[in-house]
């Protein structure tokens, strides 16, 4: 496990963007009359205070007017306070006996917001005036407690963060990043993935979905749904074909329906399903075993020969059909489909049923995706979801890869850090 944490404070812990952002406006409005929109310094904000004042040339008498605003607490700005959850968080890592740190660019300011929550309390040590991405003070921090870099992980939610935990040779876990296509070590949303990562057991197993990540059929039900709506003259092309990923049946039909110029009743609605499983096995049963990629048939031995239980955890009503059609349904010791639950993706509930069937626990298993709903079911169930293709660039992705090549370098290092 991560036996230490260095968090980041602005927007990390503490949702203090609002106040800094508005400070900001407020300057430019007040000393030049130009009004920026919320959205333009937020972004520039993210990326750093030196930049944005590079950007903007800001002088240091704009600054020290700025130092002034933000300072005031008699103009209406909204308060620099902990997002919720935060103080329960940091109670409970320290109850598991983790050390806390906090890891920031911010001055001895901090201190008086910590104190002002009484959060203080929870920290180890301070690194402040880090000058992110400056490794130094980071490294001079886990030298100075001995600590070891494979149990140590920085929190936080940009880009300077996720760069110096790099510089220092130390794992990152980026939270409301803005920057979604950046790989950090780990990602997600809220700070229960954070616990989650933290107390995370050994992999044990690990719980593939089918369309996308081990066979790629996309192209195959696009061209069923194309079918289907030529025949009832509905417009649909490739892009709304996306939409359609890690989603029922009857949801995808939802979507194509957008475009209909007429309503259809349940019962044509049922047809239009039938018909459209009726396409798509026509197209499968033309499909043979040299459909299925040599890496997913190699990263799948691999796992076994290396221990690993494994299952195939998919939505799809044809997935026993067409693992068994393609003949690599006997690589797996358990698979669940949409035959055999009552809730789809997002709900866990294919996941979980695949977890109970390799006798493991969520927190013992990964589940690999490439689609939103997926890497959201497998979060909701307490799994460590890795992602794949159409969700490297998701936020809620725990960890990114860029095929199944990448998969048993992910196990061996969330491994070695148990």
């Amino acid at each position: 496990m991560y036996r230490n944490l260095f968090f980041d404070f602005d927007g990390t812990l503490f949702n203090s963007y609002p106040r800094l952002v508005n400070s900001i406006i407020k300057l430019f409005k007040d000393k030049r009359g130009i009004e920026y929109s919320y959205e333009t310094i937020f972004h520039d904000l993210m990326e750093s205070f030196g930049f944005l004042k590079e950007k903007y040339e800001v002088t240091e008498d704009e600054w020290s007017y700025y130092n002034s605003i933000v300072h005031n607490d008699d103009i209406g700005l909204p308060e620099i306070v902990p997002f919720d959850g935060a103080i329960e968080l940091l109670k409970e890592l320290n109850d598991k006996g983790v050390n806390c740190f906090i890891y920031t660019n911010r001055s001895e300011s901090t201190f008086s917001f910590l104190e002002k929550y009484d959060m203080k309390k929870y920290f180890k040590d301070f690194i402040i005036k880090a000058n992110k991405p400056n490794k130094e003070p980071l490294v001079e921090m886990i030298e100075k407690y001995h600590l070891n870099k494979e149990e140590c992980l920085v929190v936080g939610d940009r880009e300077l963060d996720l760069v110096s935990a790099e510089n220092a040779g130390v794992d990152s876990f980026s939270i409301n990043d803005y920057k979604s296509e950046m790989k950090a070590t780990y990602q997600g949303q809220g700070f229960s993935e954070i616990l989650k990562i933290v107390f995370f057991s050994k992999i044990r197993g690990v719980i593939f979905d089918m369309d996308g990540v081990l066979i790629s059929t996309d192209k195959l039900h696009y061209i069923a749904w194309k079918h289907v709506a030529d025949d009832e003259n509905i417009p649909f092309d490739e892009s709304m074909n996306d939409e359609l990923r890690g989603i029922s049946r009857k949801s995808s039909l939802k979507v194509l329906l957008r475009n209909s110029t007429r309503e259809y009743t349940d019962e044509e609605k049922k047809e239009m399903l039938d018909r459209k499983g009726r396409y798509y096995k026509e197209i499968l049963d033309s499909l043979d075993k040299s459909f299925v990629p040599k890496v997913t048939l190699d990263c799948l031995r691999s796992l076994k020969e290396n221990g690993y239980h494994i299952a195939m955890g998919s939505s799809s009503l044809n997935g026993l059909y067409i693992s068994n059609l393609l003949g690599f349904a006997n690589e797996f010791e358990y698979i669940v489909d949409g035959t055999m639950i009552d809730k789809p993706k997002p709900n866990p509930e294919v996941f979980l049923k695949a977890a109970k069937g390799l006798g493991l626990e969520p927190n013992e298993c990964l589940i690999v995706e490439d689609a939103t709903a997926g890497v959201e079911a497998g979060n909701a169930g307490g799994f460590i979801s890795v992602g794949m293709s159409y969700v490297t660039s998701y936020n809620k992705t725990n960890i990114k890869i860029d095929g199944l090549q990448d998969l048993m370098n992910v196990i061996n290092k969330i491994n070695k850090t148990r």
